[in-house]
């Protein structure tokens, strides 16, 4: 195999993983957790604790403390999809679900947006979910790494 080809083989398994068949093992399981955190924003109501969670901006006032635990908890989430070697758009779609899950369900169930404000939260859920899930990818490749040295 030539240079250039070794080098489109790592970019492409930057994205994908060293298996590219495992990315639907995690489309199936962004969708699951989707449809858990929709279920669970119609059972507890609107503006429930779980969009405090999953809403990238902290509608709920939050203390920085829970703040900085929650970046903290889904850089680890993050990581999983790196740690396994299955590719950063994995990262990036388990964190989109996570981020933009609940407050969108919360509109659709409870009409509780302000108009153009979907907009607003999906922009800012994608941001979010590249740059945390970037971060976290490599948090989760460099644990692998230094685990395969022990």
């Amino acid at each position: 195999m030539d240079a250039t080809a070794s080098r489109q083989a790592r970019f492409v398994g930057l994205f994908v993983g060293d298996e590219p068949r495992q990315m639907g093992r995690w489309l199936l399981i962004t969708l699951g957790l989707s449809a858990l955190i929709v279920g669970t924003v119609a059972v507890t109501g609107p503006r429930s604790i779980l969009l405090t969670i999953s809403h990238p901006l902290f509608v709920i006032p939050v203390s920085p403390a829970v703040g900085s635990l929650l970046t903290v908890g889904w850089i680890t989430i993050a990581a999983v999809p790196g740690y396994y070697g299955d590719g950063l758009v994995a990262s990036w779609l388990l964190l989109f679900c996570l981020l933009v899950s609940g407050p969108l369900a919360d509109e659709v169930l409870f009409f509780s947006m302000m108009e153009g404000s979907k907009v607003f939260v999906t922009a800012t859920a994608v941001t979010t979910s590249v740059i945390l899930g970037t971060v976290g990818y490599f948090v989760g490749r460099a644990v692998r790494r230094h685990r395969a040295l022990d």
